[in-house]
């Protein structure tokens, strides 16, 4: 089970601090698409929502949070999220946090994202949630996947399956790669030929990630076909001199 499912799960009771481990940048645009979809929640900035993104969060930033969440205190029942991204998070930083954590305002979810838990207190870790989320390695790749050949992309899709522990682990993986190709492909749809062209492979392709993104879905399957019929992408587009 990833981790927006755990969400999805939960999102009846959810927790007031959540941790998200792995690929920060994967892990937000898919939480983002679950505050959005899932809980049809405002990401308007300033509202309801606030978002914080730094190379590696300071006991200023913290402290930065901290007077928004109180001068901003949830008088209503309306949900409230702090989304911080960050690939780490200093110790003074989380001594910081504690409090915040320890008192709870009603209907307010912190959501920390970071690469790993390998430096978080334990005290920090004892009053969270701590979800495993998209792997922060290797996959990131749908710019390589539709710029290799067939045998290349059969070659990550294997490789993908023998790296993985287990069936929930390599799809979340395979899932993750159907995003990052979805993007490349919107990004670079000036490299097919013709407009028209392109909506109709992107159509298609909509519809098997659709597919794949169902439970019980055969995911390979839809991979290996999808490397076999995907155009390969490469050189300057058409359009560029």
């Amino acid at each position: 089970m990833n981790f927006i499912e755990q969400l999805e799960n939960e999102k009846g009771n959810l927790f007031h601090f959540y941790i998200i481990l792995g690929n920060t940048k994967r892990n937000s645009r898919e939480f983002l698409d679950f505050l959005n979809r899932g809980l049809d929640f405002s990401l308007r900035p300033g509202d309801n929502f606030f978002r914080f993104s730094e190379k590696k969060i300071s006991i200023g930033d913290v402290r930065k949070i901290k007077k928004i969440n109180f001068l901003r205190k949830n008088s209503n029942e309306e949900l409230r999220v702090f989304m911080i991204e960050s690939p780490g998070i200093d110790r003074e930083a989380q001594n910081a946090f504690l409090k915040t954590l320890e008192e709870p305002q009603d209907n307010t979810i912190f959501f920390l994202f970071l690469e790993n838990d390998e430096f978080l207190l334990d005290t920090v870790k004892s009053r969270a949630r701590i979800l495993k989320g998209l792997p922060r390695e290797d996959f990131d790749d749908g710019k390589k996947f539709l710029e290799d050949d067939f045998l290349n992309r059969e070659k990550t899709i294997k490789k993908i399956k023998e790296k993985s522990e287990n069936a929930d682990e390599s799809r979340n993986i395979f899932l993750n790669l159907l995003g990052e190709i979805d993007l490349f492909l919107l990004q670079e749809r000036k490299k097919l030929p013709g407009e028209k062209k392109f909506i109709d492979i992107y159509k298609k392709f909509l519809v098997l990630k659709k597919q794949a993104e169902s439970r019980g879905a055969g995911i390979v399957y839809i991979m290996t076909y999808l490397a076999m019929t995907l155009p390969q992408i490469k050189g300057k587009s058409k359009n560029s001199k």
